[in-house]
């Protein structure tokens, strides 16, 4: 999806989600990440694990210690 054209055809919901998780793993493509969000049946959460197990470590939250994911990125850490 680079160059602003996007081969596949995603609605606005989807790509919200797709942006979320580049937030977190940015070494995925849009492309990437989408086919991960297939195989997770859409679910933004399973992707977000599934993306987070591939490769180092993730960073961990820094008033609880915690993995980042989701939670962080909407708000409902229960640490921050």
């Amino acid at each position: 999806m680079s160059g602003g054209g996007s081969k596949l055809s995603i609605s606005s919901d989807t790509r919200t989600i797709i942006q979320t998780l580049k937030e977190i793993k940015n070494s995925h493509s849009e492309e990437e990440i989408y086919a991960i969000l297939e195989e997770c049946s859409m679910d933004p959460d399973e992707a977000a694990q599934k993306l987070l197990s591939q490769g180092k470590q993730p960073p961990l939250c820094p008033r609880g210690g915690a993995f980042l994911n989701l939670d962080h990125l909407f708000s409902r850490c229960r640490y921050c």
